[in-house]
């Protein structure tokens, strides 16, 4: 059992974002942030101020790390990280979302060298890992390939659903995609009606997720 110590906590409307770190030496496996969520729950929606410690909790590290936690009272949004470096397309995932009612915050990274800049300070503790990654495959900078492979080699996103929203209907893409760890793969219709029902496969993959 670990003792862990609030660094930084946010409240921001439906969530409190808190950063933690291990007061106890030990092991050094990264932290996970599904194991012990539920003590780290109860102490994070406490009144507590930054220094105050937590009690016992089930997930050692020995590093700082970030989560982000529900608000008393309140259901918190999904934090979806969208890399897409179309502007009209950023706008159909947010229609689709809407048309849905998936309620999540959408973070958009415009090319390949953002989102790796995002995984590397989720790595680092100074990001919380989002809840879904909606991954376009032909980014500038770095490809969607590439940040696919490296998300499943994080030690903290791992095991983070990743829909590939792309416009390829390439047989290898496909294949490539599973092979890496995709949980869903959508291409991108012409038509708007079709686009919308990203929201459906969005809300079943965030569904088998979380069973």
């Amino acid at each position: 059992m670990w003792i862990y110590t609030l660094l930084e906590r946010e409240n921001v409307a439906d969530y409190v974002s808190v950063s933690l770190k291990s007061t106890s030496p030990g092991s050094a496996d990264p932290p996970n942030r599904h194991s012990g969520l539920p003590a780290l729950t109860n102490w994070a929606n406490a009144s507590l101020s930054p220094g105050s410690s937590s009690g016992e909790c089930s997930t050692p590290s020995d590093s700082p790390f970030a989560v982000r936690l529900p608000s008393p009272g309140g259901e918190r949004k999904l934090r979806i990280v969208l890399a897409e470096d179309n502007p009209g397309d950023v706008y159909l995932v947010r229609e689709a979302l809407q048309s849905h009612q998936v309620s999540a915050e959408l973070i958009v990274y415009e090319d390949g060298e953002e989102m790796l800049r995002f995984l590397n300070q989720v790595d680092a503790g100074e990001e919380p890992c989002p809840d879904l990654v909606l991954l376009d495959l032909n980014l500038p900078k770095r490809s969607g390939e590439v940040l696919l492979k490296r998300i499943r080699e994080s030690p903290l996103c791992t095991p983070i659903p990743v829909v590939i929203v792309t416009s390829s209907d390439s047989p290898r893409d496909r294949e490539t995609s599973t092979r890496l760890g995709a949980n869903s793969y959508f291409r991108k219709p012409p038509d708007f009606e079709e686009f919308l029902k990203l929201g459906s496969v969005i809300k079943r993959v965030i569904n088998r997720d979380l069973v």
